[in-house]
């Protein structure tokens, strides 16, 4: 496990969320697309899923053993995704207010 510990934080190294121009979230796909087409303005098509599902997954339980495992292997991975997840929701409310101003 020390190798994989925080993984994404290693990788993302000094770097902050908010040194990125764009994040996107896998649960929100599609509206990663949207934003990604609106900050870049660069249209990268329609979602393309694994050929195992024509459609986004549901979510999926996980259970409290594996929960307990990732808090502990994977803190700073779970507090960057937090964050992204915040930065995320800022993406979408800006764009959100960008659509009605363009009205």
């Amino acid at each position: 496990w020390p190798f994989y510990r925080n993984h994404q934080s290693q990788f993302l190294g000094s770097l902050s969320v908010d040194d990125l121009a764009f994040v996107g979230v896998y649960e929100q796909y599609g509206k990663t697309l949207d934003h990604f087409r609106a900050r870049f303005g660069r249209d990268l098509g329609p979602p393309h899923y694994a050929p195992v599902t024509k459609r986004e997954a549901p979510p999926f339980e996980i259970s409290d053993r594996v929960r307990r495992l990732v808090e502990k292997h994977f803190p700073a991975d779970i507090e960057l995704y937090e964050r992204v997840k915040e930065r995320f929701a800022v993406q979408d409310h800006a764009l959100s207010e960008s659509s009605v101003a363009s009205r």
